[in-house]
């Protein structure tokens, strides 16, 4: 599971003399987080204040304006009527902010934030909006051992970074049964929230080890792999199409084994994972080698109806058992360690 909470300003379409730039990266945004929002391993966060704050500050419905502004910069590639259906389809499917973190309100004085992505410029009330927020979440990442997703998805950011968040509290309303340690009222926090200036950044920097030792089912592990596939793709090329569904397959009892085998330990997730996307992506294949049909030299390699066996080495103990399927596209089989007998579940 993904999760992030989305800075309310997203839905405000950029001031009046914005750039041909501003423009486009405003929906596509939009666009990003729409789809993202609709994915069932999803959890994309608005404020329920939002459409309020939207309305106070005439920002939506979109003002009549804005068809000629685009164009005037050049963006005709947009029909306004549309961007307000992605936005309509983002409000229906990002989860109310409050309700998901069962944190209703804070109330607090002297918010700073480094570096500083709450100037109100022309949305005060989106502005005031994304800072209850932004310090709900920091109260949450500081407090709540267990709260997964406190990662802040906002254009004020220039690149995906941490923000430093600090403010005096002076009351919370909450119905949490977790938040351990909460100093008495008030007090002063300073802590780190997790910053995104865009989905990619999100992509880019979730922890894809913690959620394959996390996953409770194939889908959860695949998006883990998937999670380590992006990454890597990003690193060493353009970043890759999200939506776009990389093929690879995985056997029945791949994800079991390998959770088994990983237990609590992130580093040896870590590795697993950097095994599966050099099997799927066929580089750094001397790390391994074909599975044969018996341990003896020169015995041919183990194959069944064409496709072939492999091994790639996890680490100094562990490997990673793989079909290379006749279409070409890599089946994880199984994850092995030196005292197991050189087994691999037959091709699905």
């Amino acid at each position: 599971m993904l999760s992030t909470t989305l800075d309310p300003r997203f839905l405000a379409a950029p001031p009046k003399g914005a750039s041909a730039k501003d423009y486009r990266g405003f929906v596509t945004s939009l666009l990003d987080w729409s789809k993202f929002a609709s994915e069932p391993w999803a959890r994309v966060r608005l404020s329920k204040r939002t459409a309020e704050c939207l309305d106070t500050d005439k920002c939506y419905p979109f003002p009549a304006a804005l068809k000629d502004e685009m164009r005037l910069v050049g963006v005709d590639e947009y029909d306004v009527k549309t961007i307000k259906l992605v936005v309509d389809k983002l409000f229906r499917f990002t989860l109310c902010f409050e309700d998901d973190c069962a944190f209703s309100d804070v109330l607090h004085s002297a918010l700073t934030t480094t570096p500083d992505i709450l100037q109100p410029g022309p949305t005060p009330n989106l502005s005031a909006d994304a800072a209850r927020c932004l310090l709900i979440l920091a109260v949450l990442s500081r407090y709540c051992e267990r709260f997964l997703g406190t990662g802040f998805a906002t254009r004020r950011l220039g690149v995906s970074r941490s923000v430093r968040v600090t403010a005096v509290l002076e009351a919370v309303d909450h119905s949490r049964g977790d938040l351990h340690g909460l100093p008495n009222l008030p007090f002063t926090l300073d802590t780190q929230v997790n910053g995104y200036h865009d989905l990619a950044g999100l992509l880019a920097n979730a922890d894809a080890p913690i959620a394959f030792l996390n996953a409770q089912n194939d889908d959860e592990a695949r998006l883990a792999i998937r999670l380590s596939l992006y990454q890597s793709r990003t690193r060493s090329g353009p970043a890759p199409d999200w939506f776009v569904q990389p093929r690879f397959f995985i056997s029945d009892p791949f994800v079991a084994r390998a959770q088994q085998c990983c237990g609590t330990d992130r580093n040896l997730a870590g590795l697993l994972l950097q095994s599966c996307v050099e099997a799927i992506d066929r580089f750094n294949l001397q790390r391994g080698h074909a599975i044969r049909t018996k341990k003896g030299g020169g015995s041919e390699q183990l194959k069944i109806n064409s496709h072939k066996a492999h091994r790639h080495n996890i680490s100094a103990d562990y490997h990673l058992h793989y079909w290379e399927r006749a279409d070409g596209l890599t089946e994880l089989a199984w994850v092995s360690h030196p005292h197991d007998d050189m087994w691999i579940p037959n091709p699905q």
